[in-house]
């Protein structure tokens, strides 16, 4: 578990995505490398959660995108309840007598979240920022690049 959000914190959401499309895509043909599937038309909204090829496409940019703020959260739940689970008011309640999964989920979980919300909403901004990076490296048409722009040649002019 430390080694995969070891991992997750390491390495840049482009290398995430290269290598879940190696293993996913091209090693175990499980899922496309690359676009967003069949879409349907919805009157102004085009979509493809609606179609099987299009919920296949999404799983990899999704794990791409996600990865990095879960392992982020994993990290800090973790330091965070080993840090409150240390305090005094921990060490009362089991004086008390209370059993450890009131312990830990009644008193310091309650405790141990204030931080990780507060990251977990600065992490917002993040996801927004790299879906460009995410975008680009599974070919998707979104705020990176407009579906409907076409790119032409310079000898097309």
């Amino acid at each position: 578990m430390l080694t995969t959000s070891l991992v997750g914190v390491s390495l840049a959401k482009f290398l995430i995505g290269i290598f879940l499309i190696l293993i996913f895509a091209v090693w175990l043909g499980l899922l496309p490398s690359f676009g967003r599937g069949d879409t349907v038309q919805l009157g102004f909204w085009s979509t493809g959660l609606l179609t099987e090829s299009g919920l296949k496409a999404l799983i990899l940019p999704s794990i791409t995108l996600g990865f990095f703020p879960l392992t982020l959260i994993m990290r800090l739940v973790r330091s965070e309840m080993l840090e409150v689970l240390r305090s005094d008011y921990i060490k009362f309640a089991r004086a008390r007598g209370l059993g450890e999964r009131a312990v830990n989920f009644g008193h310091a979980l309650k405790n141990t979240l204030v931080p990780v919300i507060t990251i977990t909403g600065l992490q917002l901004g993040g996801i927004i920022a790299f879906a460009i990076i995410t975008e680009q490296v599974f070919q998707w048409p979104g705020m990176g690049r407009s579906s409907s722009r076409r790119c032409s040649s310079p000898t097309s002019r």
